[in-house]
């Protein structure tokens, strides 16, 4: 079965979630468009459920990145993909047959919806279509507003409604029906709907928190896994680990004790909402990243057992926000203070200082541009420090905001052996 990817605003990082939840290489996928990937899977892949809707269901809900999930059906010439969509269409179940037919390419939607629509009238068929409204593409909100997946966001399987999307791969067209989309709504509501919001440093978007976590954890969920955010800030990270689905405990600690203070609150708030029990706390303490008091640090990461294994992901201090483009005289000294907050918390977590080492850490980079355009990269600025310490690094991606002057280099780092 061939499934394909839409990726959204984030292709790079999405790819490599993909990957890691998958546990393929990103090389196997195949690149249809910016926003397209595409990967087959056989009988022999050992992914559960046999590719049926209720694991690609579980798999769009564990996925950041990825905003619907199709299923390919047929890939033909451009010249008689019009007929075999008919075809499609007309197959489908119910009393009014409902659809909406969305492209990435070059290809008319417009023209084949009406085509469609047309034919099917004058065989006596009652018809509603969708017309795509972001260009030649069906949106999200489209989807799911409109419960065009097969299986909608709750869960549900439906039969009166389908969205069929064409992709454009050289002299051919893949037709495929969408099967999943993202539940918009509840990442809506886990954005605005906190009872603690931080609009200072709590803008990481659940989407990038649960991408992190993925690219940091992989297929690694089991109990014993846990995931601890030293830069817990409103406990974003915390809140979208818990969620990986009970066996994963998540926590974090904060040099702000009001910080960690509502990082408990919005996970209640998060557990609440998903009507569940969340395991023995503490969930979160106040701590210093860069000086952790060793007993606090052990009361917060061992209650339940020692780790095994144990990941970081976290978002420390990104700078004060900048309403313009650093001056050519200020950039050394907001790469210093923040180079010398990055380093101290490396140093937290190397042989010698800890007993339990993170198997993997995935941690946001600030990055940014002088008046000048001239490039004052954090990474860059650490990464052969970083090497002599031991640690090996990995550049996943970047995600930044269409208005901020700050991009976020997201960063997987591992301990040499």
């Amino acid at each position: 079965m061939k499934l394909l990817f839409f990726t959204g605003s984030w292709p790079e990082l999405s790819r490599n979630e993909l990957a890691a939840v998958l546990g393929v290489q990103s090389g196997q996928f195949t690149q249809l468009e910016k926003s397209v990937l595409a990967l087959e899977i056989d009988g022999d892949s050992g992914f559960p459920g046999d590719n049926s809707l209720q694991y690609l269901h579980a798999l769009q809900l564990r996925l950041g990145g990825t905003t619907k999930i199709a299923v390919e059906l047929a890939c033909m010439p451009k010249a008689v993909m019009g007929t075999a969509l008919f075809e499609q269409v007309k197959a489908q179940s119910g009393e009014r047959l409902t659809f909406a037919i969305g492209a990435v390419g070059q290809i008319n939607t417009r023209y084949l919806t009406g085509m469609i629509s047309q034919e099917l009238k004058k065989q006596g068929v009652k018809v509603r279509f969708i017309e795509a409204k972001n260009g030649s593409e069906v949106s999200s909100a489209q989807t799911f507003t409109n419960k065009l997946a097969l299986m909608t966001a709750k869960g549900e399987v439906q039969t009166a409604a389908r969205e069929y999307v064409l992709v454009q791969d050289g002299a051919n067209v893949r037709i495929s029906v969408v099967a999943t989309v993202q539940d918009i709504a509840w990442y809506s509501k886990r954005d605005i709907a906190i009872p603690k919001p931080d609009p200072v440093s709590g803008m990481l978007p659940p989407k990038l928190a649960q991408m992190m976590v993925n690219l940091a954890v992989g297929t690694d969920v089991a109990p014993g896994v846990v995931v601890y955010d030293p830069f817990c800030g409103n406990g974003r990270v915390v809140s979208e680990a818990w969620l990986l689905g009970g066996v994963v405990r998540a926590v974090g600690s904060d040099i702000h004790l009001e910080r960690s203070q509502d990082t408990t609150t919005n996970l209640e708030w998060v557990a609440a909402q998903v009507g569940k029990t969340l395991p023995t706390g503490p969930y979160s303490l106040q701590l210093d990243a860069t000086n952790p008091e060793q007993q606090l640090l052990e009361q917060l990461l061992y209650t339940g057992g020692i780790p095994d294994p144990l990941y970081i992901v976290a978002e420390p201090f990104l700078g004060m926000p900048l309403r313009s483009p650093l001056q050519s005289n200020q950039k050394q000294a907001w790469l210093e203070e923040l180079s010398k907050l990055y380093l101290g918390f490396f140093e937290q977590w190397k042989p010698g200082v800890r007993d339990v080492l993170p198997k993997a850490m995935v941690v946001v980079f600030p990055r940014t541009k002088t008046q000048a355009g001239e490039e004052v990269s954090v990474f860059g600025n650490l990464v052969d420090k970083l090497s002599q310490i031991g640690y090996s690094t990995v550049a996943l991606g970047c995600y930044q905001r269409p208005d901020s002057y700050i991009a976020r280099d997201i960063i997987r780092i591992t301990y040499r052996s």
